[in-house]
């Protein structure tokens, strides 16, 4: 069902339905209960089984264990499910949703759909093969309590500036790219939190936007537009 065409300005049948189904997932979440987890690690991935197992690894090694983990499996010719997760304890692989996707939608349809599906106030975007440190998911979870004004909350990985800093407008933005050459920094996947209260306004603009190949920026774009919090925070999570 996610199906879109990634020419920029082409809406296909299948784009609307997929923009249709983010309508009703944001409806659903009014209706159910608050999870006691407040984080979700939401982890696209395609044919990378090595990489996936060490990601799984790391995750099982978290000093903070209360969190939840969604994989968008890309159609990869391997199950995760039946060859990854029987690695791992019950309680463990209890906290893991799998969704396998029936055809490849590319990667940025895939980093999109997972993010817009993510069920917890907080989601963490996380690349199958970056390496994580063992207290990530403590590390964040203390910057969400600190931060909790936040839209989201962007984790340094250059180390190229001394101190956190607040971001309200597109304008911060540019103001941090130009400091220290920022760039490579931005558009990085896994040093991004969201929350997902305020960014699920943004996924229809995340979706039309496909075609900039960084959809995972869109929805922070849209924050600063709107003069929405986000806090660059100079430790990483990373390494």
């Amino acid at each position: 069902y996610w199906y879109c065409c990634r020419s920029p300005g082409f809406v296909t049948d299948g784009f609307l339905l997929c923009l249709e189904k983010i309508r009703k997932e944001e409806n659903r979440r009014e209706k159910i209960e608050v999870m006691d987890e407040i984080l979700t690690v939401l982890i696209p991935t395609y044919n990378r089984k090595q990489q996936m197992q060490r990601t799984l690894d790391a995750l099982s090694r978290q000093t903070d264990r209360d969190f939840r983990v969604f994989i968008s499996d890309n159609a990869s010719d391997y199950s995760i499910s039946d060859e990854l997760l029987p690695r791992y304890s019950p309680d463990f692989v209890r906290r893991i949703d799998v969704r396998v996707q029936k055809v490849n939608l590319g990667a940025d349809m895939n980093i999109s759909s997972v993010l817009a599906d993510c069920k917890t106030q907080w989601g963490w975007l996380l690349g199958d093969d970056d390496h994580i440190e063992d207290f990530a998911v403590e590390a964040i979870k203390k910057q969400i309590n600190k931060n909790s004004e936040c839209s989201a909350i962007w984790f340094s990985i250059s180390k190229k500036t001394t101190k956190d800093i607040m971001m309200e407008s597109l304008d911060d933005l540019i103001e941090v790219l130009k400091m220290n050459n920022f760039n490579g920094d931005w558009i990085f996947l896994s040093n991004k939190v969201y929350n997902v209260s305020a960014a699920k306004k943004y996924f229809e603009a995340m979706f039309f936007r496909l075609y900039t190949r960084i959809p995972h920026c869109i929805p922070i774009l849209e924050m600063l537009k709107n003069h929405q919090k986000v806090c660059v925070v100079i430790m990483s999570v990373l390494y």
